[in-house]
Parts: structure tokens; sequence; C-alpha cells
């Protein structure tokens, strides 16, 4: 900008009243404020100005349609489409008011805001009107004026119909014509040479436009080279007759790309989708079957799908699978869909093998490709495993009854294919099905159950339990699987898992008994849910004493594995104990039976009878009140033979006299008998010792036995008789001694102790219930009772002889009291001296029984006075403390209806002090 006069300078007013510059426009547009100062005023002139060009087109810096600049071909609209028309202007434009027209526009031309309107150029300097073209192609022009500009802005225009595929005569690349424009897919190979050639129709559109190759969306750098270049400006003119042609070498990655044939004129492109492919397929893809393995079922079809490896634009281009068998099939065994050597372009088949089991090779080729991909090696199986394998459990085929299995004992299940079956690393599956008497946890695999394996090999255990089990082996996505014949869980311990019977009972814990000759059947009886049943035991044999190896055999014999479980043992010749034994097959721990007993069939070649442990003579004995033992000693060392005692003869005696223990006529296999004459009185009597073995059929009576009185009972000072009931009495203390027979006894010298029978408690024993006294003339017991009624028994039972019992009943009852005596303690009582008169209280039933009193009385010149308590000694005192004189000294008691009990009197002489 330049003015004249200067600015900034002052200047005077002149009488006219007015001032003039001379103003240069500057060479470019814009806006700029004036500002006139006066010295005699505060407020400044302000004017606001501006710098246009005479010529509109020059204060425009941007036309666009679509939102690209017009070229100089100038504005096309297409066909009833909306296209926004915008300009931008210089910011000396800002606020003037310009005006848009058309010239010879085709018919149905629309624009919003309408044409024909003075418009405010805004601050932000752009102006934009909507236009839809009309429905008929043509040339039209667009006129923008503005007051001021000499010069207006036209721009040619025209409304045309877009491009499409009707406007090439074709698109090739390397020569080959693409097929479907409405869906072009060009395909490059990384580093190959590409010719791609348009050529457009003849009358077309085209000719005479200019075209450029240019980048599409997809646009990543995969290294590949143009000539000419990609871009807007490298353009080549479309001719009428002819093509244009560009050579793109392919980079050293693959993946999608999008080129665009860009039409100048129009701002039309047209898309060509591309991509890069290796020509080993292998580089593009990854051919994954379904179920990530190498194994087929017949019947079942697979899906091999080739997926692109991450920026491989493979997907949609065609390849074919092909099959070649390697084992075991034929061609018609292995099938597809899509079938077999057709491209694809899904790049997923369904293959199924059928019929056969074998081996086969599956490729895939990419289209134009020269390196397939090669999957490995495919094995074909039946959905049935029982065609593809055998079981074994310890390297044995599994018998029709199963396999038996010992707790704690691993065993090998191992599946072993068959010939030509390709079943070797295919996933299999061992479960196990609890059958009886067991829980999940008693059987274990290594590998676990349930788990899919491929070694086929398991080491199963069981434990803690007896049942059975059933294994199944299930090939993956087979249909039938190995069911194993039921297994068999026992104990190492036989114990755990049978009973043994001999003669159809039980073993008794003492043993059994064998006669000589006589067959008897050993038969081992499972436990409730013990599947023994089949399995192999062994019985053998072990002589204990007296015998020889050939005097006990078996059938089956000794020694061999048995699986019925059932042997006749016989013995012979010898009496004398062997012991039987019963051990599974590879168990530890066997049934060892109780030892057995081998005897005659004649008890007299066995035993021989014994009284108080002395062989019978005419002296043999027995005593009223004490026990004496009959017994049978063992000629071999064997006892335990079961026998019942039988009365035979009596003389002066019954069978009914005597207690018999085990009872007379009951089977015992104690050998022994305690006997206990209950009559007091001299007699002869004879037993008979009967087996009840069957088979021994002989009997032992002995010759007579003496019974004689032995042991009495004293109580008080007086002998008890056999089985009369004692008197004793409430408060009451008695002596208790025991009286032996003449002669030397087997009590002579022995302890003896009380145990009480028939009440909880009736007082208290000195020595106490259950001590140990020595058996003499001088032993004594003092027994003081309880105040209330009581019946009972006292047994006395004497050391090392336990059979020699004795006992006596007792009835507890209320006596009433005497007063015994009364002593005075001194040879003569003094005046006011103090001393005692003694007095003695006993049972009136029995004086020799003292009696505990709670109050004693006695008459004090006439008055009752009472004294005590007097303890089971039965002994008080009354104390004297008398005047001198001549008294009676009356006492006695109260009985419980308060009436005098046991009164007694006494003279008494008190003399005076010296």
């Amino acid at each position: 900008m330049t003015y004249a006069p200067l600015l900034k300078q002052p200047l005077p007013v002149p009488e006219g009243l007015q001032l003039r510059w001379s103003v240069t426009g500057a060479n470019n547009s814009g806006l700029f404020t004036l500002r006139a100062v006066c010295a005699n005023t505060s407020v400044p002139l302000t004017l606001e100005s501006r710098v246009i060009s005479r010529t509109l087109v020059q204060e425009i810096t941007r036309i666009e349609v679509r939102g690209r600049p017009v070229s100089e071909v100038g504005a096309i609209f297409f066909r009833e489409e909306l296209a926004e028309f915008k300009l931008t202007f210089e910011p000396g434009m800002q606020g003037l008011a310009v005006l848009l027209e058309d010239t010879d526009a085709p018919v149905g031309m629309v624009y919003v805001p309408a044409l024909r309107q003075l418009t405010d150029v805004p601050q932000g300097l752009t102006l934009s009107w909507n236009v839809t073209g009309g429905k008929v192609s043509g040339s039209f022009a667009l006129k923008l004026g503005c007051a001021g500009v000499t010069t207006a802005l036209t721009l040619t225009s025209r409304v045309m119909s877009k491009l499409t595929s009707d406007a090439f005569e074709s698109i090739t690349l390397n020569g080959e014509t693409i097929d479907d424009l409405s869906k072009p897919d060009l395909v490059f190979f990384r580093a190959g040479t590409h010719v791609l050639e348009l050529k457009p129709k003849s009358g077309g559109p085209l000719p005479e436009m200019k075209v450029a190759l240019i980048a599409g969306d997809i646009n990543p750098n995969l290294g590949i080279t143009y000539t000419p270049p990609l871009g807007e400006s490298n353009t080549q003119d479309i001719p009428e007759n002819g093509s244009v042609k560009w050579t793109i070498i392919g980079g050293s990655q693959s993946g999608f790309f999008d080129l665009q044939f860009k039409f100048t004129e129009t701002d039309e492109v047209f898309p060509l989708p591309c991509r890069v492919l290796s020509k080993n397929l292998n580089d593009e893809a990854t051919a994954i079957l379904e179920g990530n393995d190498d194994f087929f079922l017949r019947g079942i079809p697979r899906t091999l799908k080739l997926t692109a490896k991450p920026g491989s634009p493979l997907d949609g281009y065609p390849v074919t699978l092909t099959c070649a068998i390697k084992s075991g099939l034929d061609v018609a065994n292995v099938g597809s869909n899509p079938i077999f050597g057709l491209d694809n372009t899904t790049n997923s088949w369904a293959v199924t093998g059928s019929t056969k089991s074998g081996t086969f090779q599956l490729s895939l080729t990419g289209k134009g490709m020269t390196a397939p991909i090669a999957l490995t090696v495919s094995k074909l199986l039946s959905t049935n495993l029982n065609d593809e394998a055998d079981v074994t459990i310890d390297t044995k085929p599994v018998p029709p009854e199963g396999n038996f299995f010992l707790r704690g004992q691993a065993q090998t299940v191992k599946l072993t294919p068959k010939a030509n079956s390709p079943l070797a690393g295919y996933p299999v599956t061992l479960t196990c099905a609890i059958k009886s008497g067991l829980v999940a946890a008693n059987v274990v695999s290594v590998p676990a159950f349930d788990a899919e394996k491929t070694t086929h090999s398991w080491d199963v255990t069981g434990s803690t339990k007896s049942g059975t089990f059933q294994l199944s082996l299930t090939g993956k996505d087979m249909t039938t699987p190995i069911v194993l014949n039921a297994s068999k869980l026992l104990s190492t311990n036989l114990n755990d898992e049978a009973d043994v019977k001999i003669g159809g009972a039980l073993v008794p814990a003492d043993g059994n008994f064998f006669l000589r000759g006589q067959a008897q059947t050993v038969m081992l009886t499972p436990k409730a849910n013990s599947p023994l049943a089949g399995y192999p035991v062994t019985l053998t044999c072990a002589i204990k004493s007296g015998l020889d190896v050939a005097n006990v055999g078996s059938n089956p014999i000794f020694g061999l594995d048995n699986t019925t479980h059932s042997w006749a043992v016989t013995g012979s010749t010898k009496s004398g104990t062997f012991q039987l034994s019963l051990t599974g097959k590879g168990m530890t721990a066997p049934i060892a039976l109780t030892v057995s007993k081998l005897l005659s069939t004649n008890l007299a070649d066995e035993v021989t009878p014994l009284l108080d442990g002395d062989i019978f003579s005419e002296k043999s004995s027995v005593f009223a009140g004490k026990p004496s033992t009959l017994s049978l000693l063992s000629k071999t060392g064997i006892t335990g033979i079961p026998l019942e005692l039988e009365w035979h003869t009596g003389t002066g005696v019954t069978k009914n006299d005597f207690t018999v223990t085990p009872p007379f006529d009951s089977s015992t296999t104690a050998s022994s008998w305690s006997i206990t004459a209950t009559k007091n009185s001299p007699g002869t009597f004879a037993v008979t010792f009967l087996p009840q073995l069957v088979g021994m059929n002989s009997r032992i009576t002995t010759s007579p036995i003496n019974s004689i009185p032995y042991v009495m009972l004293k109580f008080c000072n007086q002998l008890i008789e056999p089985g009369v009931t004692v008197d004793a009495a409430r408060n009451g203390r008695h002596s208790i001694r025991l009286l032996e027979g003449d002669g030397d006894t087997p009590y002579t010298g022995a302890r003896v102790k009380i145990e009480l029978e028939g009440a909880s408690s009736i007082g208290k024993l000195s020595p106490d219930f259950g001590t140990w006294m020595s058996m003499s003339s001088t032993s004594e017991w003092l027994l003081d009772c309880d105040d209330k009624d009581a019946n009972f028994s006292l047994k006395f039972i004497f050391e090392n002889t336990p059979t020699h019992q004795f006992i006596a009943p007792f009835s507890l009852t209320n006596h009433p009291r005497t007063i015994k005596s009364m002593t005075p303690d001194r040879d003569k009582f003094i005046a006011h001296e103090l001393g005692y008169y003694n007095v003695f209280v006993t049972s009136a039933r029995n004086t020799e029984i003292p009696m505990r009193v709670e109050i004693f009385y006695f008459n004090y010149f006439g008055v009752p006075f009472g004294v005590g308590p007097i303890d089971y000694d039965g002994r008080g005192q009354v104390p004297i403390n008398y005047i001198a004189g001549q008294y009676t000294l009356t006492c006695f008691m109260r009985s419980p209806n308060n009436d005098k009990e046991g009164e007694k009197s006494a003279p008494l002489v008190v003399y005076p002090a010296q």
C-alpha cells in the first residue's frame, strides 16, 4: 500500500475543511483499518477498508465439487445426484455480497440455496451450494458476480452419467482378461513382472479423458513398483483407439492392496482390488485339520481348513486338495466335499474315510503356485476300537472271567494295535466303572482314568476295599469302546476275603478235630462282596506235633493252585496236631487256621481221667462244700475234645447231691469239671466221660469216688451246714471263719478271698471284699452289717484253685438286742471320783453277735440318761460319779417302737473318800 501524502504526518485542516490522500492498492487482497487522530479530540476516526481485484477469479482461492478441486475441464455433476459446490474467497472479500447464476443448464437442476440471491461472504470465507444434477447430460455455465468487480467468474460445467465397467472394452493382466469387471480380483506374485492394460470402449465417455493409476484405501507397503508411478500427477491420455498400460513388479511381501483408475475430469475412480501372493502356498497359509491331529474315523467327516497367515491375502483364492493313498486303503476309501482335484475358493473341505483302516496323505496347491502344502500322513481308523487293537493286562490277554487285582499291586493295562492298524498315537481314554463293593477312590490309574492318552499304557492299582470294577477303553470320538470283562480287586490278606469252613462249619477258636481215616472238607467261602471266586488258592499243611507228613493227606493234594476252593483232608495212623494254611496267589498274608487235632476214634487212646490231678484209685474222694476237679489228661498233649459228663451210679448219694460245672449232660471242651458235694454225709459214686465228636463212639467210666465232708463255715462261733442260710443281724458284727477237714488238702496253706453276690452293699467286711487271706485256723473276717434287710451270698475263692469255691447264703434281718454283761472298770468306786461300768450289747437271738447302738440309757436316781453311740463291738460305758452309798444300776435300749429293750441291772456300791 502507498499513500500521498504519507501517513503518520500531522496536517493542518485547510480553510475548505477537506483533507485528501492518494492511495494505491497492494498486490494482495485483504482487510485493513485507517485511523485519523485530531490533537484537540480524544476519540479518533476509524475507517474499515479492504483491497480486492477487479477480476473476481483472482479473489477465489478454491473451487470444489464433491470435496475435490475443479480442474480446467470445469465442474462436473452427475445426473440426479447431489454434490456440494463450494467456493473459498480471499480475505478481502469478507462481507461483500456475491450472486451465483447459471446459463443453459439442463432440465432439472436444483440448487440449495437458490441461485440469483445476493449472499454475503462470511467470516469463514466459504460459500457452498448443494447442487443436484439434471435428468439429462449436457453442458452449461455457472457465473458468480460481485458489485465493484468489473470481471465476473464464469465456470464451464456439465452434467453426465457416472462411469461404469461398460465404458471399458477390457482390463487385462499379463494378457489375461479380467472376466468379471463388476468384481475384479487382480493377483500378483511376489517378484513377478505384470502388465496391467486398460482399453476403452470406442465411442464411449473415456476417450480423450485422462486416467491415472492411484493407490486405493488399502495401501500397505509391499515393495511393489509401478511404471508409470502411482498418483494423480502421472495421468495418461486415453486414446480413441488403443489402450493405456502400467508395468507392475511384485515385491517381497504378500498382502491385499487396492489400485484405482482415477479419471481426472470426473473425479471418478474405478476400484481394482488386488493381492500379492507367494508361489509357495506354505508362505501364505496354514492347513488346519479339525481336531488338530492326523486321525480320521470311518464315516465321520473332518474339516480341513486352509487358514491364511497374518497379512496373507489368500482368502477366496482357488486352491486344490489332492489325496495319495499310503497303506491299507483303496482310492475309494477316502473322499472329499468338494471333491479332490477341483479348485476351491472357500478353502474348506470335508474329508471322509470309510470301510478300511490305513494311511493317506493330503496335499493343497494354490492356483498358479509351484510349492504345495503337504500334510502329515493321515490315519484312518474304525469307530469300533475292537477293530483296531487288543488289550493285555500284565502282558496277558484278559480271560473270560476277568482279571484279578491285588490291593496295592499295580498291573499294566496295555492297548496293542492289530496288524496294519495305524492306531499308535491315537487318543484313548481308560475308564473305570465300579460294579460292587468299591468306591471310585479304591481304583486309580497312572495316567489317570478319564484322560485321553496316546501312549496306550496304564498302571492300574486298587486299594482299601474288595469288589469288582470294569475297565473300558474308548478311542476319541469312537462309538464302540473295548469293554473288558469285570475285574476283581482282592486284598493281599486272604483273611479279608474269605472264611474257612471245615465240615460245613466255621473253624472254632481252638481248632478242628479230625478222626483217623475220616475225611473232612475244607471249604474257602468268600465273604460278602468279595470277588474271590475262581482265584487260585493253595492249601498247605504244617505238622506241629506227633505226626509224620504222610499222616495227613488232601484231595486235591497240598501245595497246588486250586480255583474251586474245596479240599478233602484225611488223617491216619497217629494222633497229633497239624496246621492248615490257605494262600492266595501273589498274596502276602495267608489264612493260617488254628491248629487242627488228629485223634483216634477210641477216647481211651487219647486221655486219662483224673480227680484233683490224681489217677483214680480207691482213695479218690470229694469233700462236702469244697470243689474238686474231674479232668482228662491228654496222652498226646491234645486238649479241647468236646465231651459230656454223665452220672453213672451212686451209693448214699445221688446226682442231685452234687453241683457240677459245667453241668452234667452238657457239652464242653474244657476237659475239666468242678464238682462239689452239697450233702454232708458219706457215699460213693461214678461218672462217665462221653465224647461228642461224630465218629468217636467209645466212652470212659470212672471207678467209685468217695464223697466226704471237707470245708465248713464257722459263723459267730457256730458251724454252718452246707446249704443252710446264715442268719445275720442288722447293726451287728459277725465273725467268719473257715474250717478244714482232717489231713493234708489242696487248701492247706492256700490263700482265700471273699466276694459279695446278690447285693450291691451290705456293710463293711474286714479285711475287705476281694482281699486275699491265708487259710488257717486263726484267719477271721469281721462283717459289720448296715441297718437294712438284705439277702446275699458270700463266695469264698481259693487262690490257684479257682474251681474250688465255697458259697454261703445269708439273710440280713433286724435282731432284738440284749445286754449280755455289765462289769465295773475297777475294784471299788470312790465318792466323787469318776469311774465307769462297762456294758456289752449283743443280739438276743445270737449272743455271739455284738450289736451297734445309737443311744444307750441308764437310770440316774430314777431318771434315764442317754449315752452313746455304741459301735459294732457292742461295748459301751456308763459314767459313775456318785456320793457314797449303795445303788442299783439299771441299763436298757429302746426298740423301734420305743419300748424298753434288753433291760439289765447290777448292784453299785460307792465308798466314801478316805
